[in-house]
């Protein structure tokens, strides 16, 4: 319950979820958990919130690379018009 009524915060304008973790830990104080445990605990929440699609993302980029081979640059004289 406090982990939905904190994420309501989310929807505040606030730069970098702020709102959102911040609301998260205010209700987990209010439900009796210390203020120093609901602080670490929403911030590794966060942490493991965006390092599990940038590890993702990492290895499907490094599987395309193998597959595609390098990254190449526009051949030099070519245009987007020429067909």
């Amino acid at each position: 319950m406090a982990y939905i009524i904190g994420a309501l915060g989310g929807s505040l304008p606030l730069p970098a979820g702020v709102g959102s973790v911040l609301g998260m830990v205010g209700m987990l104080v209010l439900y009796g958990v210390p203020h120093k445990d609901a602080f670490v605990a929403v911030i590794l929440y966060q942490a493991v919130g965006q390092l599990v699609p940038l590890t993702g993302g990492a290895i499907a980029w490094l599987f395309l690379r193998l597959s595609l081979g390098p990254l190449r640059g526009p051949v030099a004289g070519s245009t987007s018009e020429e067909a």
